[in-house]
C-alpha cells in the first residue's frame, strides 16, 4: 500500500505535499541515523502517512520497516514544513513535507535493515553528527532538537 506511489500514477513528477512521520532515536545522548539509498546521506528514520493511518502509527511503521525496531517510549516533538522541506529525488519526483517528528527513547526489537532503503545505520554522539552529509530538512530538525535539549 503506497498513497503517494498511487497518486504519482496521475500527476508523475509534479510536486506533492506529503504529510510524514520521523522519529529521533534517542539513547544516552546519541542519535540513530540511517544512511538513505534514494540519496546517499544520513537521515533520521521516517516515512509518508497511507490513508486512514494516525500519524504515530505511521512513525512506529516506517521504524519498523526500515530498520526493525517497535518504538514502545515516545513523545511528539514539532510539526516542521515549509520551502526547506522540499526534496527532489533522483527519479525527479518532488515533495514539500509535513514532517511530524517523534522522540523515540525506547523500542523493542533488533536492528535489521530494509536494504531497499537503508544502507547503513550507525550511533552518532551529538556532537559528531554529520551536518555535511545529512540530508537538508533534517540540519534543521535535529538542530532545534540539539538546541533544547542542551
Amino acid at each position: 500500500m503506497s498513497y503517494i506511489r498511487d497518486l504519482r500514477k496521475y500527476v508523475g513528477h509534479q510536486p506533492l505535499i506529503m504529510v510524514s512521520a520521523a522519529a529521533i532515536m534517542i539513547k544516552e545522548n546519541r542519535i540513530l541515523l540511517q544512511k538513505r539509498t534514494d540519496l546517499n546521506c544520513w537521515a533520521i528514520h521516517g516515512g509518508a502517512l497511507e490513508l486512514g493511518e494516525k500519524i504515530e502509527d505511521a512513525m512506529k511503521r516506517e521504524v519498523k520497516e526500515e530498520i526493525g525496531l517497535t518504538p514502545t517510549v515516545f513523545q511528539f516533538f514539532k510539526v516542521f514544513s515549509g520551502e526547506e522541506f522540499k526534496i527532489k529525488y533522483p527519479n525527479e519526483d518532488i515533495v514539500y513535507l509535513v514532517d511530524n517528528i517523534f522522540i523515540v527513547s525506547k523500542w523493542t526489537g533488533e536492528i535489521k535493515l530494509d536494504l531497499n532503503e537503508v544502507l547503513e545505520v550507525k550511533w552518532f554522539e551529538l556532537d559528531e553528527i554529520p551536518w555535511d552529509s545529512l540530508i537538508s530538512h533534517n540540519v534543521l530538525i535535529l538542530k532545534e532538537y540539539i538546541a533544547r535539549n542542551r
